[in-house]
């Protein structure tokens, strides 16, 4: 099971106990009351999982919505620095961050018809992934949290990492 899979369920159970659904004439609100262990179950997993993503993957781009905006489901300061360390020296490149290694999504040698690839195939996808901005801005937002405020954000498309 991937970490993004497990993530946000593992917010979930530390989350406040109500929430609110709005219907067109009422809202209704409902509780629920998680186990506390299968909670810190949750939390231990998804702590000692990091900071990859999941057995495939060394590091993947979209662990940055786990450990900072929007999930922020680690409270390890040091892990979450590891994390985004690790994401940003293997992942980041002049036009934003890799989704992860090897990455065949939108390169120019994509097979549509293929849901993966063979372990022998992936060396073709090495240095030609897809960099996506968005991730730049995950980073930066990682930068902008209080704990980092005495950081320089220096975040530029001139130079690549």
């Amino acid at each position: 099971m991937g970490l993004i899979a497990f993530a946000l369920p593992t917010v979930m159970l530390w989350a406040p106990r109500q929430f609110a659904i709005c219907f067109r004439d009422s809202i209704s609100h409902f509780y629920y009351e998680p186990f506390l262990v299968d909670a810190a179950r949750a939390r231990i997993t998804l702590d000692s999982s990091l900071p990859s993503e999941s057995l495939s993957k060394e590091v993947d781009a979209a662990t940055l919505s786990v450990v900072g905006f929007p999930a922020f489901a680690v409270e390890d300061a040091q892990r979450v620095d590891a994390t985004v360390d690790a994401i940003a020296g293997k992942l980041e490149g002049r036009y934003g961050c890799k989704r992860f290694l090897r990455d065949g999504h939108q390169t120019v040698i994509e097979d549509h018809e293929r849901l993966h690839y063979e372990p022998e195939e992936l060396l073709q996808l090495e240095h030609i992934e897809c960099e996506w901005p968005l991730f730049f801005t995950y980073l930066l937002l990682h930068k902008l949290r209080p704990t980092c405020r005495n950081e320089p954000v220096a975040m530029s498309l001139d130079e690549p990492r």
